[in-house]
């Protein structure tokens, strides 16, 4: 029994020394995707495939329309072939990402919506695109 109570708050220590904070999951997650530590002057746009149809569509025609000021990645593509041919212009622009890694799950970035994620005032923040 002792040993049983002890084991218990041993692995409750240990579940709550993990303080990663879900701005924390972002930074980590953008700095694994992009190779290096974000930009502060740049905006980054994150959608998943598996988002609301209006709203990763949204996403889709800003992609095409060349928004030269955001960097957009794609969570979780399911057909990575029609999402490059699509997007072949902003894939070679360096304007589109697409994580057919699935980074995101790794970092625990797992969104249903578009979201932003921008420094501001000091700190990265997360927005939730309409």
């Amino acid at each position: 029994m002792r040993n049983t109570i002890l084991f218990l708050l041993w692995i409750f220590t240990f579940s709550s020394c993990d303080r990663t904070s879900e701005m924390d999951n972002y930074y980590l997650y953008l700095e694994k995707i992009l190779g290096e530590a974000p930009d502060a002057s740049q905006q980054y746009v994150l959608v998943s495939d598996y988002s609301c149809s209006s709203c990763k569509e949204k996403v889709y025609r800003e992609i095409e329309e060349k928004s030269s000021t955001k960097v957009y990645i794609i969570l979780q593509p399911r057909n990575k072939v029609i999402i490059q041919d699509r997007f072949r212009e902003a894939i070679s622009e360096n304007r589109l990402i697409i994580d057919t890694a699935r980074l995101n799950l790794e970092k625990g970035v797992i969104i249903d919506k578009a979201v932003e994620v921008q420094f501001q005032d000091g700190k990265w923040v997360v927005r939730e695109l309409d």
